[in-house]
């Protein structure tokens, strides 16, 4: 009996030292919860760490969001920038992160409400919830090659619908139940059960992304109404389109297609599309790195690195200086 209760006590030790590890260097994200009106966000206050593409350790706010604590009273002049985990951006710290480093270029509050998974249509939903609380002068929402595919995914995502020829958006009304919630209280199950898919999925960065050049005939017919919704939920509205890039043939943009259609329906919808396609390749042509990537992965492929938000940040904030 001695013998199994030494047993069970260091089994106890042990799992509690990994615990504690994964929840402060190798991997931890909070529960999320899911908001009927816009979909999964992150839980207020907590911490969220981040090793598998560079690393980061930072606290949520209030919000659930990756950003500085709001301010009592929203400056009149602020900007709100919404995307998917291209703008959160685990990977980098949050002084690195493009929004931040936009702030202090054109001195003004920069809110980074991104969140992993999202789309275009949970940036309409947001809006519509939320802007009041914000006030914000400019909105900026972060689109890139891979949205067509996330507007259509029902599962677990906010979604596009069509009837009749009539666009609507729709929202799961609960999030994931079961046995992954139980995972999602511990960091090192987490990480474990984590590791262990990649492993019978055949490994990779997951983040690598395709070609995206199959695009669905349902959000390509949606587009002209989802960008008329975000200009309506928006007001001042620009578009930040992120490519997904192969770098080893050239800084070749693998969504073209996608590209293509939120160049001429952000066109049609006299909205402002700030492309960072050109600037990102002149900075690669420059130094030969790639800005995509970090030390523990794949160079040029997953999420962007520091060298690249820098160069956002640059770019949006010669954009947004030069708009009326």
């Amino acid at each position: 009996m001695r013998f199994w209760g030494q047993t069970i006590a260091l089994l106890i030790a042990l799992f509690t030292v990994f615990e504690v590890g994964c929840r402060l260097l190798l991997g931890w994200s909070p529960m999320s919860r899911n908001d009927a009106r816009y979909g999964q966000v992150m839980a207020a206050d907590k911490w969220v760490v981040q090793s598998r593409e560079g690393f980061a350790r930072e606290r949520t706010n209030e919000l659930g969001n990756l950003d500085a604590p709001m301010p009592a009273v929203p400056p009149a002049n602020s900007i709100l920038v919404i995307g998917d985990s291209l703008t959160e951006a685990r990977q980098v710290s949050r002084a690195e992160r493009y929004t931040e480093q936009l702030g202090a270029l054109l001195g003004r509050r920069v809110y980074n409400v991104g969140h992993s998974g999202w789309s275009p249509l949970n940036a309409i939903a947001y809006l519509d919830a939320e802007k009041p609380r914000f006030r914000p002068a400019l909105t900026v929402v972060q689109i890139s090659g891979n949205d067509f595919d996330d507007m259509i995914n029902r599962k677990r995502r906010v979604h596009v619908l069509e009837q009749t020829g009539r666009f609507s958006i729709g929202v799961p009304s609960r999030g994931e139940r079961g046995f992954s919630r139980y995972l999602e209280r511990s960091a090192f199950a987490m990480l474990a059960f984590d590791r262990a898919t990649a492993i019978i999925a055949g490994g990779g960065n997951e983040a690598a992304g395709s070609s995206c050049e199959t695009l669905a005939p349902l959000a390509t017919r949606a587009l002209p109404w989802v960008l008329g919704e975000l200009k309506r939920a928006a007001g001042d509205l620009a578009l930040l389109y992120l490519p997904v890039l192969d770098y080893h043939h050239g800084c070749i943009d693998r969504c073209a297609s996608s590209r293509a259609l939120y160049i001429t329906a952000a066109a049609a919808a006299n909205i402002q599309l700030v492309d960072a396609t050109d600037a990102i390749c002149r900075e690669f042509a420059t130094t030969r790195q790639p800005l995509h990537g970090f030390w523990n992965t794949v160079p040029g492929e997953g999420h962007v690195n520091a060298e690249g938000h820098a160069v956002l940040a640059k770019l949006l904030a010669e954009r947004i200086g030069a708009m009326p």
